[in-house]
């Protein structure tokens, strides 16, 4: 057995040991954490504990990098789709989001509970849906997505674009596209912080090769409205940032 396999073996050990604990654990709740004394985040942040989340996971400084650093999660993602994911997370299997995390058990109140947790709210407050954008919007945004020189690195799905530019020697441009995320379900994002990531991703990822091609804010706002559309599994409407 290689080394990857003999991590992945053990990745996927220590999650069904979390998994079979959570089980026990919820077949005697701890009275404490069912108390209505404590408030939703006190909550979240020992289910976060009890299910061992930092395990794979960082946070704040702390944890493991096997799983994604959730320091920023709330910012990054719409708690409504966090909502969706930590209950399923095998219905993602898109090339990005590929998984080894478990599905946990977890019931209506406590999703409300860790979602507070990762907010920072004192409650789960999640945005009513917002209209999708105009059909003339999303195809001025797709047309600027092509134009600014995105598709040299990401893929929309099955979506085929005209322009698929170079910007690095055949090699690397091979390496970097095949690495760069599938967009098709950047309907995940909060909006805000898509369009500041684009704007400027050298500010949250320190060395990245990704850069802004000269697009304005007016234009990014319209790439991502465009983005926002191409999820699979989560309607269009419901791509707006919470307020």
């Amino acid at each position: 057995m290689n080394v990857k396999r003999l991590r992945r073996f053990g990745l996927a050990l220590g999650c069904f040991c979390v998994v079979a604990s959570g089980l026990a654990v919820n077949s005697h709740p701890d009275p404490a954490t069912a108390s209505d004394s404590l408030n939703a985040r006190e909550r979240g942040r020992r289910l976060f504990t009890r299910f061992q989340c930092i395990a794979c996971h960082s946070m704040n400084g702390e944890g493991y990098s096997e799983g994604v650093d959730l320091t920023h999660v709330a910012a990054k993602l719409r708690p409504d789709w966090l909502r969706e994911y930590l209950q399923s997370p095998d219905k993602y299997p898109v090339r990005h989001m590929e998984t080894d995390m478990p599905g946990f058990p977890l019931s209506e109140s406590e999703l409300n509970d860790l979602i507070s947790f990762f907010t920072k709210e004192p409650e789960n407050k999640v945005s009513a849906s917002s209209p999708a954008p105009e059909p003339e919007r999303v195809r001025e945004g797709r047309l600027l997505f092509e134009s600014y020189g995105c598709t040299a690195c990401h893929r929309v799905g099955a979506e085929k674009f005209a322009r698929v530019p170079s910007y690095f020697e055949p090699a690397r441009q091979a390496e970097i596209a095949r690495r760069a995320p599938d967009l098709q379900h950047a309907s995940r994002l909060n909006r805000d912080w898509a369009i500041d990531f684009m704007e400027k991703p050298g500010r949250f990822i320190p060395g990245t090769v990704m850069f802004n091609n000269g697009a304005g804010r007016t234009a990014l706002e319209k790439i991502f409205d465009y983005l926002a559309t191409t999820s699979p599994t989560i309607p269009a409407s419901s791509y707006a940032a919470r307020d």
